[in-house]
């Protein structure tokens, strides 16, 4: 796995802390997920749930990044253009989840559903920035809705499964000047910002699907 696997490079979050009791053991929760977390985290813990239980937990993240433009040449002057560095402005980024489980009326079968939101991005920048060509925000949503079974074999075995419906979309915006978009921006490499009008970005994957399983032996 660790060979076939890619690099990654993103300026979102990832939660992998989600349900208060994988945040109280910094996450190291998957081999003893007793709670409608466990859909998320390994659903063959749903099997230690009783009756009906519902969960609703919450994370905010305080992102700070900033953005750094490269010195360079004007053509037009031969003069260096030096650029402050470019802070985000937004300060907070929320992600949720719920779950719930019932048992069903069985000791040894259950069954839960879970709606999350494990990864995404929430940036803002200034409209008038030296970034504005690049980036003046980034909205990036996965909702993961998961419905789960999970089933006692023994006293030592337990096993479980989810399926996760994914959908996900993006919205980017920028700000550009077209002297910038129309002609050679090599020769316009910081036209005035007052003269910048938005241009947006977005796609969406309606409809994915993934899979959790998962097994507990005790």
């Amino acid at each position: 796995l660790l060979v076939a696997a890619g690099s990654a490079h993103a300026g979102g979050f990832y939660v992998p802390e989600i349900g208060t009791r994988a945040a109280g053991m910094s996450a190291a929760v998957v081999a003893d997920p007793h709670d409608p977390s466990a859909i998320f985290h390994n659903p063959a813990g749903m099997v230690d749930i009783e009756g009906l239980e519902l969960e609703l937990s919450g994370t905010a993240f305080l992102p700070r990044l900033e953005y750094f433009r490269r010195p360079l040449i004007d053509p037009n002057t031969n003069q260096e253009l030096r650029f402050d560095g470019i802070k985000n402005t937004n300060r907070i980024a929320p992600a949720a989840f719920f779950g719930a489980v019932h048992d069903l009326g069985s000791d040894k079968l259950r069954a839960g559903i879970a709606v999350s939101v494990p990864f995404g991005a929430i940036i803002e920048y200034p409209k008038d920035g030296s970034q504005r060509m690049i980036v003046t925000s980034v909205d990036l949503k996965a909702i993961h809705v998961s419905p789960a079974v999970a089933y006692k074999i023994n006293d030592r075995i337990r096993v479980g499964a989810a399926l996760n419906y994914v959908f996900a979309e993006l919205k980017l915006k920028q700000a550009n000047s077209s002297d910038y978009v129309l002609f050679d921006p090599e020769n316009f490499p910081d036209p005035d910002a007052s003269s910048s009008g938005d241009t947006a970005l977005s796609g969406h994957d309606a409809f994915s699907l993934s899979a959790t399983l998962g097994a507990i032996y005790v």
